[in-house]
């Protein structure tokens, strides 16, 4: 479910950012404790925005009650 949800969460966000095409095709979503792991097909080149895009995740995750 969780990870459905980071999944979800995920490409939703891609969706608001085209120029982030890159991004959008999403293979792997891990959690360990409290990190996620996202596995692209391409690099992330981009770490400040995809640090928005993790903390995007978890706000949606705690308010699922997930985390």
């Amino acid at each position: 479910m969780v990870i459905s949800l980071v999944t979800t969460v995920l490409n939703e966000t891609l969706a608001f950012y085209p120029q982030q095409r890159y991004l959008t095709q999403i293979k792997v979503v891990n959690i360990q404790r409290k990190h996620i792991l996202i596995f692209s097909k391409n690099i992330i080149s981009k770490f400040q925005w995809m640090e928005k895009v993790k903390l995007l995740i978890i706000f949606a995750l705690r308010d699922s009650g997930e985390v």
